[in-house]
C-alpha cells in the first residue's frame, strides 16, 4: 500500500511540473502568435504568465525583449536583459546583439558599439556576422578604416559570404574610390 501512495504522489508532483511546463509553452506560443500579428499588448500579457511558472527560460526571457523593444519600452527591456544577463551569466552573440539593439533605442550608440567592439576583440563571438555588424556600426559613424577591417576579418572567417564581400566593396567605393572595390570583388 505504502508503494502505491508513494507512486501515486510521485505521479502527481511530476504530473503537475509537466503540465505547468506545458501552460508556460502554450503562454509562449500565443505570445509568439500575437507579436506576429503584431498585437504586442496581448503578447507581452501572455509572455509574463509563461515567465510567471518559468521564470528563468531563456526563451521567454528573449520572447519578452523582442515584444518590449517592438513597443518601444526599451528601458523595460533593458531590465529583462538585465535579468537573462544575471540568469545566463556569461555574454553570447544574442544577448549583444541585443544590448546594441536597445543601446540605439535609448540613444546611447556609442556604448553599444564600444560593447560591441570589446566583445568582438576579446574573441567572445561565434558567427562572423558580429564582426559585420561592428563593420556596420564603424561604417554609419564613418570610420571607415575600422569598419573595412572588421570586414576583413568577417570575410577571412567566411571567404564565401557574398554579401559581406559586396558590402566591403562598397564601403571601399564610397572611401577609396573604384580601383580599391573593384580588386576586392575580384578577390571575393
Amino acid at each position: 500500500m505504502k508503494k502505491v501512495i508513494l507512486i501515486l504522489l510521485t505521479f502527481c508532483l511530476t504530473s503537475n511540473n509537466f503540465f505547468a511546463q506545458h501552460d508556460s509553452k502554450v503562454h509562449f506560443d500565443n505570445s509568439k502568435s500575437f507579436a506576429e500579428r503584431k498585437k504586442f499588448k496581448e503578447a507581452l500579457i501572455e509572455i509574463d504568465k509563461a515567465l510567471e511558472i518559468d521564470s528563468l527560460n531563456r526563451n521567454y526571457l528573449l520572447q519578452k525583449i523582442k515584444i518590449q523593444y517592438y513597443s518601444s519600452k526599451c528601458l523595460d527591456a533593458f531590465e529583462t536583459l538585465k535579468k537573462l544577463m544575471q540568469s545566463n551569466n556569461k555574454l553570447d552573440d544574442e544577448i549583444v546583439s541585443y544590448f546594441c539593439d536597445l543601446s540605439d533605442c535609448i540613444q546611447e550608440p556609442e556604448m553599444a558599439t564600444e560593447i560591441l567592439r570589446k566583445y568582438v576583440d576579446d574573441k567572445k563571438f561565434k558567427a562572423p556576422e558580429m564582426l559585420i555588424r561592428l563593420g556596420q556600426r564603424y561604417y554609419n559613424i564613418k570610420e571607415y578604416d575600422k569598419s573595412v577591417y572588421y570586414y576583413r576579418e568577417a570575410i577571412r572567417i567566411e571567404p564565401k559570404d557574398i554579401n559581406a564581400i559586396i558590402d566591403l566593396a562598397k564601403i571601399l567605393y564610397s572611401f577609396k574610390g573604384n580601383k580599391e572595390a573593384k580588386a576586392e570583388l575580384i578577390k571575393g
